[in-house]
């Protein structure tokens, strides 16, 4: 089952991540659906590819660390939103 039906206030905590952050309009529509797209809005989502580099899709948003580098906290705790109250 997916993540947002299990527990639909998860898109709504992606939404006020991404309005304090400033997106507004198309672009926060944009990042809300990439959001649910990349990982169902589940903050330790986490995929090892097997690209050459093996490299490692973290988060919300699945941000690639060979392209854009994560910090160790990130990967300790396994979210780019750790931070952040859920």
């Amino acid at each position: 089952m997916a993540e947002d039906v299990k527990n639909p206030s998860l898109g709504l905590q992606v939404a006020a991540w991404c309005w304090a952050a400033g997106w507004r309009g198309q672009d926060l529509r944009t990042a809300i659906a990439v959001a649910k797209a990349e990982s169902g809005y589940r903050q330790d989502a986490k995929n090892v590819n097997t690209d050459r580099w093996h490299s490692t899709d973290w988060g919300i948003f699945q941000i690639n660390d060979h392209y854009h580098p994560v910090t160790d906290t990130i990967k300790q705790k396994g979210s780019l939103t750790s931070g952040m109250p859920m």
